[in-house]
């Protein structure tokens, strides 16, 4: 059942996200990075206005953002669109979550903003060389806490992906945040299969931007 939603939802999520310690992008800042980036809509997206996001920065560079697809100009939810809830080290985006315009949409959305939230307060840091560590991306899609830094240990450390909510590595013990992931993966695996059965191509496709930068000398990364 697809999400349409109502202004009364986007101010649910407007006030749940502001509590989290998440700032609304102004329109300022939208056409400042605009203007350093010469954004232009990917040749695949309609463009039907700036919907409105949600950012939660760090000093150690990196951020959340969510994209909530509604569009205050219109007091409206996009048609034909999900939700995004990104984590980006300034410019480049390091991780996405897609979070469909279901049912539970709103939780939906919630929740993974204050999971990427998690992530980013507690980024780990190199037990080798107390560096920050960066976030990599296994053949399968999964992803994990890595620090490469041969000039300070030869082989590679790394650090599962879930160890804020599993309680291990000076991680917090987060059942039901576990939990809510678990059931994520599950359907998503699912999903994919029950795809697969029908024919669909369900090759993992990479995040596709919405918006081409045409002014990559200017990306902050």
């Amino acid at each position: 059942m697809f999400f349409t939603g109502s202004p009364e939802n986007f101010l649910e999520i407007r006030s749940e996200l502001l509590k989290l310690g998440f700032k609304e992008k102004t329109l300022t800042q939208f056409r400042n990075d605009f203007a350093r980036l010469d954004f232009h809509p990917s040749s695949n997206r309609e463009y039907d206005g700036r919907e409105v996001g949600f950012y939660y920065s760090l000093p150690h560079g990196w951020s959340v953002f969510i994209w909530t697809s509604y569009l205050s100009h219109l007091k409206r939810f996009r048609k034909n669109d999900a939700g995004r809830a990104l984590i980006l080290d300034r410019d480049r985006i390091l991780y996405s979550v897609k979070i469909n315009r279901g049912r539970n949409f709103v939780r939906n959305l919630i929740v993974n903003a204050w999971i990427l939230q998690v992530r980013v307060n507690e980024r780990p840091i190199c037990c080798a060389c107390e560096k920050y560590m960066n976030i990599a991306t296994k053949k399968t899609g999964a992803h994990y806490f890595v620090c490469v830094n041969p000039a300070k240990h030869e082989k590679s450390v790394s650090k599962d992906w879930d160890f804020n909510f599993k309680g291990v590595d000076g991680g917090k013990h987060r059942p039901k945040a576990l939990e809510f992931m678990e059931l994520r993966r599950t359907l998503r695996v699912l999903s994919r299969k029950n795809n697969r059965k029908k024919g669909y191509d369900v090759g993992g496709k990479r995040f596709q931007p919405r918006w081409e930068i045409r002014k990559l000398e200017n990306r902050l990364n």
